[in-house]
């Protein structure tokens, strides 16, 4: 079996993740169908993945994408996370995510003390009084005048494929959905066009092909598939695989037998890389094993107790530092020293980072210090360099 070094790979899955600069463009749907899909949980995270990807990117190109052309869509699937992904991928992530959707939603929904009939009552109201237009969560309240908490019937709803989670009203920074009938704002798209197994067989490959090469851990983490499930699935597609080692990282690695052939060739450039990644931005939430990252006893300055990954500074597709803005600042912690001509360069990027964030001009700020994500109150990834 052979062995590669993490630094090639690292520099090989930097290309396929459109992070290197000859792999940028300024295709946002070829961007999101090659990395699988942008983390959309807070709502400026798909704006600055993009941002890192991209050599002229807008808000606007985005907005147009998700509003007018609808190439790519929201969809809550893998991990219960809600993703935005290429149109034609929406048939395939609802039917192999469904099941573990519907059961936490159906559970949420009666928390709340809706009955069956309650939830079905007013889950027909909210389809006929959507029709054509698009309402938030509030709005469709005040429509059917209920003093309900109903935002678990639209969740179930988004789930089931009955409501689509719209763009919102207040802009780009707002998690405040607007709502749709799924059937009216794709109506050329079936999501009952698959069936459970192929759907998992092809988000698994899927997978393996954006960030391979991948431990068996990592796909069972990524899918929230059951294990056996998953190890049914690559038995059957073994044929397509290869496994490698790679240095640095224990066990055998998956990767595509076409990716490995690229993987083979590829030569390390001279010139670094260097990345300024959003909070949850899809490569840094792409593994469950991430000491491909960084070495162990810097976990918690990037992942928070539950795994959620804050705002990262990657050097050739090792994490070497943590961002924020905290207007008018907009800040750096280094986790281990760099070349002045790299700390130029960093400087550089977060001002770009911080002005297109903000729209008006931000100052630099050096953090000599960090108290560890693992020390602090939930959320503070959301906030990792907050003075």
């Amino acid at each position: 079996m052979i062995t590669y070094s993490l630094e090639k790979v690292n520099h090989f899955i930097l290309q396929k993740q459109h992070l290197t600069e000859e792999t940028k463009n300024n295709k946002i749907k070829k961007i999101t169908e090659d990395i699988f899909g942008l983390h959309t949980t807070l709502a400026a995270t798909p704006f600055l993945s993009l941002h890192s990807r991209m050599n002229e990117f807008t808000k606007q190109m985005l907005i147009n994408e998700l509003t007018k052309k609808r190439t790519i869509g929201k969809l809550r699937c893998v991990r219960r996370t809600i993703y935005i992904i290429p149109k034609k991928m929406l048939p395939v992530a609802f039917a192999a995510t469904k099941k573990m959707q519907w059961i936490n939603s159906d559970l949420y929904d009666k928390y709340f003390g809706f009955s069956e009939k309650k939830h079905n009552e007013i889950s027909r109201k909210i389809q006929g009084l959507l029709g054509n237009k698009g309402l938030t969560t509030k709005e469709i309240k005040n429509e059917i005048a209920t003093m309900a908490n109903i935002s678990s019937i639209i969740n179930l709803m988004c789930d089931q494929g009955l409501i689509y989670r719209g763009f919102p009203k207040k802009g780009w920074k707002s998690n405040i959905h607007t709502y749709y009938n799924f059937n009216r704002y794709f109506p050329d798209i079936n999501l009952n066009s698959y069936k459970e197994k192929d759907a998992q067989k092809i988000l698994i490959r899927k997978y393996i092909k954006v960030f391979g090469p991948v431990t068996l851990k990592d796909i069972i983490w990524w899918t929230g598939f059951r294990a056996n499930e998953v190890k049914n699935i690559i038995e059957e597609i073994k044929y397509d695989l290869r496994q490698i080692k790679v240095d640095h990282l224990d066990g055998e690695l998956i990767i595509d037998k076409d990716d490995l052939e690229i993987l083979s060739e590829i030569s390390i450039p001279k010139k670094q890389v260097i990345n300024v990644l959003p909070i949850l931005d899809p490569l840094i939430m792409g593994y469950k094993q991430r000491d491909r990252f960084f070495e162990q006893s810097k976990y918690h300055y990037i992942y928070d107790k539950s795994g959620n990954a804050t705002n990262s500074i990657l050097l050739n597709g090792r994490i070497i530092g943590v961002w924020d803005i905290d207007e008018p600042y907009v800040k750096m912690f280094l986790l281990e020293k760099v070349s002045e001509r790299i700390r130029r360069e960093l400087i550089d990027k977060l001002m770009k980072v911080g002005t297109f964030f903000t729209d008006k001009k931000v100052s630099f700020k050096e953090c000599k210090t960090m108290i560890p994500l693992d020390k602090r109150t939930a959320g503070s990834m959301m906030k990792p360099l907050k003075s």
